[in-house]
């Protein structure tokens, strides 16, 4: 590889960066980089960047591959993630994944919460707060907490988050996307603003017969601002160029 070659490569590299996904982990293959007995039952700042935690009611080795709602009397549980933003650029993100109720579950939706964090909150702080429960509770622990479902401002206390759901259907797996557009926030327009990003599930309310249900290729995506896809385009006809002459 020649060094014009290297350089282009390497740019085009930095460019596709922008696009970084969120969430570590998302396909539930890892089943060792996690917190399966979350702090006090809180998702601390000393948990972030670690995987998901939870506590007892949800399983990533019951079921290879997946979450899985894997204890009957705790399925009210929530499994989360926070991770440090840090080459991610763009004004909204976009959430994917797929979600399959246990059959027989009268439970078939499935709640999520998606909140950031603009500064670094104290040590010890709960960011995600009683995961050992279908809780929306949140705490900022200095940093300012922005619940970016709808753009409110939760300051940097202790606070709560709105939820998003996922409706499913018993025994069918549902592939979920939704695009959230941050550009209109006062605080926190673009995903760069933020320090941490993190994501809660659970199924709210739920009985014993959503045990069995499934969450698996969870994605968070930061989506690029237009001019971002009109240099990577760019550059890769400006390679296009270079291997025709070279040729």
């Amino acid at each position: 590889m020649n060094k014009t070659t290297l350089v282009l490569a390497t740019t085009l590299a930095v460019a596709y960066s922008a696009q970084a996904a969120l969430i570590t982990n998302g396909d539930f293959s890892d089943t060792t980089n996690s917190n399966s007995d979350a702090d006090t039952n809180n998702l601390s700042v000393e948990e972030a960047n670690n995987g998901w935690g939870w506590k007892a009611g949800w399983s990533l080795t019951s079921t290879t591959g997946v979450a899985e709602m894997s204890t009957a009397f705790n399925n009210n549980y929530s499994i989360a993630q926070i991770n440090s933003v840090t080459s991610e650029t763009g004004s909204s993100l976009t959430l994917g994944l797929d979600w399959t109720p246990d059959t027989g579950s009268t439970f078939t939706s499935l709640s999520y919460h998606l909140v950031g964090w603009i500064g670094t909150p104290t040590a010890g702080t709960d960011m995600f707060r009683f995961i050992n429960g279908d809780s929306d509770g949140i705490q900022g622990g200095g940093a300012t907490m922005i619940d970016l479902l709808d753009g409110t401002s939760k300051g940097t206390g202790n606070s709560t988050a709105s939820s998003g759901t996922v409706a499913g259907t018993a025994g069918s797996t549902t592939n979920f996307s939704t695009t959230i557009d941050l550009s209109g926030y006062a605080s926190g327009s673009s995903v760069s603003d933020y320090d941490y990003i993190g994501i809660r599930f659970s199924i709210m309310g739920a009985d014993d017969t959503a045990q069995g249900s499934l969450i698996d290729n969870v994605s968070l995506v930061a989506v690029p601002e237009p001019g971002t896809y009109a240099l990577i385009g760019g550059l890769f006809a400006l390679g296009f160029v270079m291997v025709r002459r070279r040729k």
